[in-house]
């Protein structure tokens, strides 16, 4: 395995809505990181989120994988906070 991610419905903590899809459990093996598999994969799972009539994503990053969901055209909605046991991250959407 290269990457994985999980991408399910699963309401906004803060803005709940029946359509919401969430992106979680991203990692690329350190071995094939910069080979672009991680934006693959976040574009794989927009569209599946599409294919089942999502009306947004929303995911929680590490501050190190702010700019990857960036250009996939996630915006940030809170700056960083912690997760207990897996340390900072910030809320960010797509709205589809």
């Amino acid at each position: 395995m290269v990457a994985v991610a999980t991408v399910l419905p699963e309401a906004h903590p803060l803005d709940p809505c029946p359509r919401d899809f969430r992106l979680r459990g991203m990692a690329t093996d350190e071995r094939h990181r910069g080979r672009g598999y991680a934006g693959l994969l976040t574009a794989a799972c927009i569209d599946h989120a599409r294919g089942e009539h999502a009306t947004r994503v929303w995911l929680q990053a590490r501050p190190a994988a702010v700019a990857l969901y960036e250009r996939a055209g996630f915006v940030r909605e809170t700056g960083e906070f912690d997760v207990p046991g897996l340390g900072p991250h910030v809320r960010m959407t797509l709205e589809l």
